[in-house]
């Protein structure tokens, strides 16, 4: 009826509908091929944060104090989205949301990027790691897009070690992620 009914999209158009409308012609509807973002922030800032959970995760627990340097690597699509290279001052959660260096401060700080780190005003310990990061243009992630959005998270530590985490592409939310997500948010 969306289509073809007395309101639909052809009788908007002027347009006489076809004799038959096969649903999903070609396949499988594209709607089951979307992802689900396994975060809640930017598509573009999903890997990123991602990969700095992954570094916090493996390194185990880190002093955000003993971090000097934080280097972000992702396509040049990520970081020339718009607000996506944002420092701050965050005033409202969609800029925090849209910052790859806020997600990825927030996921070193706390292991993990929910709703509640967004909470403005940001925490100073997050803040100053947002200062600390850059974020570099990745020639490699950037030849991969959009097939693939890779990024890779480095930290230069006080006492000059270095550590690094990097992924290939963003890691969807499974069913399972997407219903815990809605519980949270709800």
């Amino acid at each position: 009826a969306a289509l073809d009914g007395p309101a639909g999209l052809f009788a908007a158009a002027g347009a006489t509908p076809p004799a038959a409308l096969p649903l999903f012609a070609e396949g499988d509807a594209e709607l089951r091929h979307v992802f689900r973002k396994a975060l809640p922030l930017c598509n573009f800032a999903q890997t990123p944060a991602q990969a700095a959970q992954r570094l916090r995760h493996q390194a185990g627990a880190i002093d955000p104090d003993d971090i000097a340097a934080i280097r972000i690597r992702a396509s040049e699509a990520a970081v020339r989205y718009p607000g996506c290279d944002g420092t701050g001052p965050f005033q409202r959660v969609l800029q925090a949301k849209m910052s790859i260096r806020f997600c990825v401060a927030a996921a070193l700080l706390h292991g993990a990027v929910e709703e509640r780190h967004f909470a403005l005003p940001a925490d100073p310990a997050l803040l100053r790691l947002v200062a600390l990061a850059s974020l570099e243009i990745d020639p490699e992630a950037t030849a991969a897009f959009p097939s693939r959005q890779g990024a890779e998270v480095s930290l230069t530590l006080r006492d000059g070690r270095q550590l690094a985490a990097a992924l290939p592409d963003l890691e969807p939310a499974d069913a399972a992620r997407v219903q815990q997500r809605f519980a949270a948010a709800a």
